[in-house]
Formats: C-alpha cells, sequence, structure tokens
C-alpha cells in the first residue's frame, strides 16, 4: 500500500511523532487515534469557510464553467503566472508525481497527443498514462461538477482512505470542492466524486493553482 494511504511504517510514524510535539508513548499506544490527529491538523485552513466563500465564489465558478466547457484559452489568464496548474489525480497532493503546466501550456494541451505519467492508478499502482484529453474525462471533468448541489469553500466534503494534504501542499490557498455524494444506490455512496480548485493570491488576485480529482479508494 503507498504512503497515499493510512497505513504507515513504523519509521515514518515516528519521524512524524516527533516533529508533531504529540507525547510519542501516546500516539504509540494508539497509532490510529494519531493518524486521525494529524490528518485533521493538515485538514485545517488558514481562511475560515464562511470568508473563502466571500472571497472566491465568483472565481470558482467562473473555473468550474471553463473547464465544462473546455474553454482552456480563457482558463490560461486565471492559471497562476508563475506557479502555474498542479493536477493531481487523487487527494493526496504529490510534488513528484503531479504534473504541472504553465499558462501558456494550457492553451495547447488538448491537442496535445503526448502521454503524460500523472500518477499511479489507486489499487493497481500501474502508472496513469494519458493523453491530457484522456486524462481530463478521468481525472477532471469526469461529472458534471458544475451542477453540483453540494459545494464546499476551504471545507472538504468527501473522503477515502487516500490521506489528503491539500491543505499542507497549498497552505495559504482557498481550496473549493465540487461533490457527488452517489449515483447508483446499490453502491450505498461508495461511488462519491470530488473536484477541488485550488486558488493562491497574488498581488490581489486569485489564481488558479491546482485541479484535484478525488473519489472512493482502496
Amino acid at each position: 500500500m503507498s504512503k497515499k494511504h493510512f497505513s504507515i511504517p513504523l519509521a515514518i510514524l515516528l519521524i512524524s511523532i516527533i516533529s508533531s510535539g504529540v507525547d510519542a508513548k501516546v500516539a504509540l499506544q494508539n497509532p490510529n487515534a494519531y493518524i486521525s490527529w494529524a490528518r485533521q491538523k493538515s485538514e485545517s485552513p488558514q481562511i475560515p469557510p464562511a470568508k473563502a466563500k466571500q472571497i472566491i465564489a465568483s472565481r470558482a465558478k467562473q473555473v468550474i464553467l471553463l473547464l465544462k466547457n473546455k474553454d482552456f484559452a480563457k482558463l490560461s489568464k486565471v492559471i497562476h503566472p508563475d506557479k502555474g496548474v498542479r493536477f493531481s489525480p487523487y487527494a493526496y497532493v504529490s510534488g513528484n508525481e503531479d504534473k504541472v503546466f504553465s499558462a501558456r501550456k494550457i492553451k495547447t494541451l488538448t491537442s496535445d497527443k503526448t502521454k503524460y505519467i500523472w500518477g499511479a492508478y489507486d489499487g493497481s499502482g500501474e502508472p496513469i498514462q494519458l493523453a491530457f484529453r484522456d486524462y481530463y474525462k478521468r481525472f477532471v471533468y469526469s461529472r458534471e461538477f458544475a451542477a453540483a448541489k453540494q459545494i464546499g469553500y476551504n471545507r472538504f466534503i468527501g473522503g477515502g482512505n487516500t490521506i489528503n494534504n491539500a491543505f499542507q501542499a497549498y497552505p495559504r490557498a482557498i481550496i473549493v470542492e465540487y461533490h457527488f455524494p452517489r449515483f447508483d444506490p446499490k453502491y450505498e455512496g461508495l461511488d462519491w466524486e470530488s473536484l477541488r480548485l485550488v486558488f493562491e493570491e497574488k498581488k490581489g488576485v486569485w489564481y488558479l493553482v491546482g485541479i484535484i480529482h478525488d473519489q472512493w479508494t482502496i
């Protein structure tokens, strides 16, 4: 099982405990409780949800509609001019595996036939090797997210076994989650999906820096 899930090797757990300042004896006696605490800590935004909504709701609506309409020329204008935009296929944001593209590159990605490696598929661990147009269908706009009834502003709604480290990766961000709790009743909610848009501010303007897809993982 990968580091993105809650099964944490002892050495990593010890380092994490020491760096967090938590009593090591208590944490090791109940590692699951410690991991739960660490996850909650990583999910704490700097900007509270109500304020985040006031700041970003209009911008987020603009971006989700651009993604829906595949208008990447206009989307490029709202992508962070220095950092570009990072694509994360699952909740765990990986600085080593996730692909990052500049605003300029985004304009031409739909016609780019290059098969990039975007990370690894959950479960099998096989590389996610897709051209952008296929990645978009599977890990960006896989559902009609612009019509989602549940929207979280700096508040996560969906959650599975994969560690959600979004606020560690983007500590000064506003993250907007578009969430569908279920599609087919027979799966009892295990078929939920979310799309998270990550925004960071530069000189008073909020730019898109991350697109995170999330769903139930095993």
